[in-house]
């Protein structure tokens, strides 16, 4: 249950330059993650959840802290079917961010729309997407 990531500086250019190493390890529901910066040395650490039934929806959710930022950020999910809603903001603005989407399945194809309204900015961003399965 455990994961290590590493990340290239310019993978096209020096494979051996890693700028970042990353891992994560789950266990049952709970999943602690951490990303060391190499050339900045900042450590970023999270905590996410996930999969508890509330009856209606589901629940999870994400906690990092930025080290050197010394910010907290934060997101809650609740899904419910084909819906899903968001909110997500910082120690510093609590609420940044409110969204969601509406997924279906039409044969083959996987088709989302949703939006997001970002509150200070007070601006709509809508999405839409569309996958295939083989």
């Amino acid at each position: 249950d455990a994961q290590v990531a590493f990340g290239l500086t310019d993978w096209s250019t020096d494979v051996t330059d890693i700028s970042n190493i990353q891992g994560s390890y789950k266990v049952g529901a709970y999943t602690f993650a951490g990303d060391y910066n190499l050339d900045s040395e900042n450590i970023v650490v999270g905590a996410g959840f996930g999969g508890f039934n509330l009856g209606v929806a589901d629940a999870s959710g994400a906690i990092t802290y930025d080290t050197d930022a010394e910010v907290f950020g934060f997101e809650g999910v609740l899904a419910s079917n084909r819906l899903t809603a968001y909110a997500n903001g910082d120690n510093e603005d609590p609420l940044q961010n409110i969204g969601g989407d509406y997924a279906y399945n039409m044969g083959p194809a996987d088709v989302t729309f949703g939006a997001n309204y970002n509150l200070d900015e007070e601006e709509i961003t809508p999405t839409a997407t569309i996958g295939f399965s083989f």
